[in-house]
Order: C-alpha cells, then structure tokens, then sequence
C-alpha cells in the first residue's frame, strides 16, 4: 500500500507538475570547488574507491553587542558527515553514485536567543541534533541529464557562488522560502522525499527542477526542528507537492543568470487574519552572479558581485518581496591569495497584509541585514572568518499572531571556524 501510495502521489504531482512549471536549468558552479564525489567522478575509472568518505566542522561564534530582543553571546558547531558510493562498481549501476549525509549540531543559535531576527546570523543554526540530513542516489538519464531520488534539499536553487561566502543564513536559502513554506521548506537542516531532474542543453545552458513532500518535518504541531528531531519524519512524505524549477544560462564574459520559480499545491492561511485558506503558493526568482574585475597583476585576485529577487503574492506570504546584493574580492593582498573580503545587503520586507493582525507597535516594512566578511585562510583545509552584522528592524516578533512588540536594531559580532577533513 505505501508503494502505492508513493507511485500515486508521484504521478500525480508530476501530472500537475508538466500542467504549471516548465522545465528549466543550468547547475550553478559550486563556491568552494568540487566535492569528493565529483573528483572521483573525473579520475580515471581504474583508480575509482568504490566509497569515499569526507567531513567538515564548522563553527560560529556570534555575539549580540547592541539592541536585538536582548544581548548576549552563543556558540554553534556542526559536524557533517559524508559518504559516496559509486554504484557502478559495487553493484553494476553504470554512473551511478549513492550520497549519505549526517549531522551533528550542537550549541546555541544567536538569532533565536538575543537578536530576535528572521534571517538568523548563522547560516548553521539549528536545533542541537544528531541528524540524517539527505541520503539519494542519483543516475545519468541520457548525456547531460541525471535524476536523483531520495532524500534531499533543495538548497542548490536559488544559489549564487559569490552569495556563498557569506555568514548569514538569507545569503543561502532567503528568508522569504524560510518564511512562507512549511517547515521552511526543503533546507537546512530538513531534507525532504523527492526528485530532481537536472538536464544540460548546452555548454552553456541547464535546466534543473524537482519535487518534493511539501512538509519536510511531517505531521505535527510546534517547531519543525524539533518536531522531526533526527530527520526520519520526512520519510512519512507529508503535505501537498512542493515543486521548483529553474533555467541558468552562462553570459557573455562570465558569470550566470538564472530565471526561476516554486509553487506548493497545499493550503496556505491568509496572512491578514481573514479566515479563508488559499489553494497553492508560489513566487517567482531571478538570479545574477558576474565576475566584475580581474586583476592583471596579481594572480587570481578579482571582484565578483550578486544579486538575488524573489516576489511572492502578498495574501499568503508573510515575506512577499526579497531582495539582496553584494560584491566580494578574492586575494585583497598579494601574500594573500586564498583570503576572500566581501560585503552584502538583503532587505525581507513584511506583506502589508500582516498589519491588520492587531499590532500593539506599527509594524516595520521589512527586516534588512547588511554583512561584512573577511575569510582567511588558514592552510589547505581551514578557514577563519570573523564578521560584522547589522540587522535593521528584526521581525521575529512581527510573524507571531498578534504581533509583538518591535524589536530594536542589533550589531552582531561573530568568528566563523571552518575544517575539511
């Protein structure tokens, strides 16, 4: 029956799927270079392992100097756990690769405890877990298409390299997905049941689209973290169909735009308070990542920029308009090469609609983040990067039903720690 029950549920999206999304593409480039799989994957077949296993730590160290709900400092670890498994030489799957990944997160989120923020600080904050994070197998379908299937996120979309460097959760998956989907949608740390399609049309061109369980913590009540607290629940594949796509396309002289969109085919409360529910959801993206300078001197040292939009409809998204940008340089100093220097701004803004759930305080227009960042590189295999937060108008307390008061502005200083292994 739950095979079923699956192949139903499958079909049927992808019914609704063919009916409302068209396919659309491009594997963006990855920010911090291959993965384990990947090298692998390019080495000669003769000298494949048949598993690879890889690991990172990551650390942040925030502090809420000023403002926010209230100051104080937390510290954040997460052990990641990786695993790949050609297929091809253990069982005879030609190009086939199996991937596992488990969590280890441990410590005190800044956002949640002092600074009282949507976009929280960190970009590994989460609730303290062992935790299955994804686990898929992914085959080839035809030259330049590959499926995957299994649990997974869908954090490769939306994606800007540049974007990448930053320490702030919204520079990743952007405060509006974290906001409007449930459970936040299929991101860190919720994977979800799915597939995703990628298929390269072109050198130059690619189209990738999947589809989730729109629930990635199952069925439940309270926070989803908690509620799915070592990443089993999803299995449960819970909620309507949760569907992403998108198209990216290299530019002249470098650097890549991506056009794309997600619609959920669950039910969506008004986020005014009337009492009527909305059939679906969805917003719409845009993303463009360009190199901006190179330096004809000094080995790859240059400036790269982004920008990031998404718009979703205001009567059931309490973020319906998300905005960010920024520029970084690679090698700010000759003896320093593998140093990275950035800054970026990302501006949330509150649906209008959410003033009429009673506010004691008039509610703000939206909640702005702008980041400072310096990576430095410590060897081949670790990072340090202490960074500078300003949050404008944290809105935490603006998405409770009624709204709290308004949350004063907060400067948040932090250290991020970062190992390979």
């Amino acid at each position: 029956m739950a095979a079923r029950a699956l192949r139903d549920w499958m079909l049927g999206s992808g019914l609704a799927l063919a009916a409302s999304t068209p396919l659309q593409a491009q594997e963006a480039p990855l920010p911090k270079g291959p993965t384990a799989a990947q090298v692998e994957a390019d080495a000669d077949p003769a000298q494949k392992r048949p598993v690879t296993l890889s690991g990172s730590y990551a650390s942040d160290l925030n502090a809420d100097v000023a403002g926010g709900e209230r100051r104080g400092a937390a510290y954040l670890g997460r052990l990641s756990l990786l695993a790949d498994a050609d297929l091809d030489g253990l069982v005879g799957l030609r190009s086939a690769m199996l991937h596992l990944s488990i969590l280890q997160i441990h410590g005190t989120g800044a956002s949640g405890h002092f600074v009282g923020n949507t976009a929280a600080v960190s970009g590994i904050e989460a609730e303290p877990a062992l935790r299955l994070n994804q686990i898929w197998v992914q085959f080839p379908l035809a030259k330049g298409a590959q499926l995957r299937l299994g649990k997974i996120t869908a954090q490769e979309f939306f994606a800007s390299p540049t974007a990448g460097l930053f320490i702030n959760s919204s520079f990743g998956w952007p405060a509006s997905f974290a906001t409007d989907l449930p459970s936040g949608g299929p991101s860190w740390p919720l994977g979800a049941p799915g597939a995703r399609l990628s298929v390269s049309a072109s050198s130059k061109t690619t189209a990738r689209i999947a589809i989730f369980a729109g629930d990635p913590a199952g069925p439940g009540q309270g926070d989803p973290q908690r509620r799915d607290g070592h990443g089993f629940n999803a299995f449960g594949f819970a909620g309507q169909p949760f569907v992403i796509g998108e198209l990216s396309t290299t530019l002249p002289g470098g650097g890549v735009a991506t056009l794309g969109g997600w619609k959920h085919f669950g039910r969506f409360d008004d986020v005014g308070g009337r009492a009527d529910r909305h059939v679906g959801n969805f917003a719409v993206y845009g993303v463009v990542d360009v190199p901006l300078w190179k330096s004809a001197r000094v080995p790859g040292q240059g400036v790269s920029g982004f920008a990031r939009i998404t718009v979703g409809p205001s009567d059931r998204n309490p973020v319906d308009l998300y905005l960010d940008g920024g520029v970084s340089l690679s090698g700010p100093f000759r003896n320093r090469p593998g140093d990275v220097l950035g800054i970026a701004v990302a501006f949330a803004r509150l649906s209008p609609r959410l003033a009429g759930n009673g506010a004691a305080d008039p509610l703000p227009s939206g909640e702005w983040v702008m980041e400072a960042s310096y990576r430095l590189a410590v060897g081949k295999r670790m990072s340090l990067q202490p960074n500078l937060q300003y949050v404008v108008h944290p809105a935490a307390s603006a998405l409770v039903s009624p709204p709290g008061p308004r949350t004063p502005d907060a400067l948040v200083l932090g250290l991020r720690t970062s190992a390979t292994f």
